[in-house]
């Protein structure tokens, strides 16, 4: 008869606050604040691959990135990088192949509930929440905009 897998128990509350301060409370992908959202703890090396449940061996990660990287290894999520800049490039420039892009992800955010709002997502949204994304990345890099004078 086969033995059940184990399953990697949750941080206690205490470990948790311990791991929450390793990133000063910011998800260790994209930089969100963490501070007012729902969080996880990701484990750095995957429990599947012989990763402990000790508080070492995880950083705080925020639910969307958690859900969106489930799984993949190193260089998948290196490619996905990769895909997602040349696509974010063609959507900023409203090339034709730009625009499909963004029909297909309405497409698809609509078919599986994702949005909370009935409302369809334009190019206009996809470049607001682009430049979201490139404020959080330059903030966690410690760029600051420089004014003209």
């Amino acid at each position: 008869m086969r033995k059940p897998e184990r399953r990697p128990h949750a941080p206690s509350s205490r470990a948790r606050a311990i791991i929450f301060e390793k990133t000063a409370g910011h998800c260790h992908v994209c930089g969100t604040n963490l501070k007012n959202e729902k969080w996880q703890a990701d484990h750095v090396v995957l429990y599947k691959l012989g990763g402990s449940s000790n508080r070492d061996n995880y950083l705080p990660i925020c639910r969307i990135c958690n859900r969106l990287r489930w799984s993949y290894n190193p260089e998948m999520i290196r490619w996905i990088f990769r895909v997602g800049i040349f696509a974010k490039q063609e959507i900023r420039h409203r090339t034709g192949l730009g625009i499909r892009m963004i029909e297909i992800v309405r497409k698809h955010m609509k078919s599986v509930k994702r949005r909370k709002t009935q409302n369809p997502l334009d190019i206009h949204d996809v470049e607001s929440m682009i430049g979201v994304f490139a404020k959080r990345k330059m903030r966690k890099l410690g760029v600051t905009k420089r004014h003209k004078k």
